[in-house]
């Protein structure tokens, strides 16, 4: 059975960006649904100098009910969604069971 270690989560996210949060680094499943037209998704603060650089982590979800599990290193974070509506994003710690 998986564990939770840390994450994220948003319910009925308008169209835009949400605040800045962390996370630890290790395997994570994203979880999300959206409904209205357009595309959303995770993005990472990169660590260049001078104006803040986000890097899309996985290609753009759509509408619709999406899951992936990705690799993340540490570090800052934030959902993006454009024009979506009624956004719910999970991004969840997981591990397998020993």
């Amino acid at each position: 059975m998986a564990t939770a270690l840390d994450g994220q989560g948003f319910s009925n996210l308008a169209p835009g960006t949400t605040a800045t949060f962390k996370l630890k680094g290790g395997r994570y499943g994203i979880s999300a649904t959206a409904t209205g037209t357009g595309t959303f998704g995770l993005q990472r603060l990169s660590l260049d100098v001078g104006s803040p650089t986000w890097i899309p982590v996985h290609a753009a979800f759509t509408t619709g009910q999406n899951y992936l599990v990705v690799d993340l290193p540490s570090g800052s974070y934030r959902v993006v969604s454009a024009t979506v509506t009624a956004l719910f994003f999970e991004v969840s710690g997981i591990t397998a069971s020993p």
